[in-house]
C-alpha cells in the first residue's frame, strides 16, 4: 500500500466510522504521512497467524491498512481461545 492510499483508510476512518482505537490525525496532510511511512515497511499476515503476543519484547506499531485483526487470549488449558475483540482497518496497535 502506498502512502497515498494509507491517506485514505485514515481519513475513512476518521469520517464518523472510527473505532475507539483508530489513528486520528486529520490535519495530517499527504507530505507528513510520506514522511511517517518512508520509516514503515509494509508486513502482510496470513489467517491464524499471530501479530503480537502477551509476554514478548516486540516493539512495533502496527498500522492496520485493510482487513481486520482478532484480538484472542488462550483460555486455562493452553490449548482453546476465546475472542476478545476485533481491530480493523484504520487502527493502530502496538508498543
Amino acid at each position: 500500500m502506498d502512502p497515498t492510499e494509507w491517506v485514505e483508510v485514515s481519513a475513512e476512518s476518521n469520517s464518523g466510522r472510527r473505532a475507539a482505537d483508530a489513528l486520528q490525525l486529520p490535519h495530517w496532510d499527504t507530505a507528513r504521512w510520506r514522511k511517517l511511512l518512508s520509516c514503515t515497511k509494509p508486513r502482510p499476515f496470513r489467517a491464524t497467524e499471530i501479530v503480537i503476543q502477551r509476554g514478548t519484547g516486540d516493539r512495533t506499531l502496527q498500522l492496520v491498512a485493510a482487513g481486520s485483526l482478532e484480538v484472542s487470549v488462550t483460555l486455562v488449558d493452553g490449548v482453546s481461545m476465546t475472542s476478545l475483540a476485533r481491530i480493523g482497518a484504520g487502527s493502530v496497535l502496538g508498543e
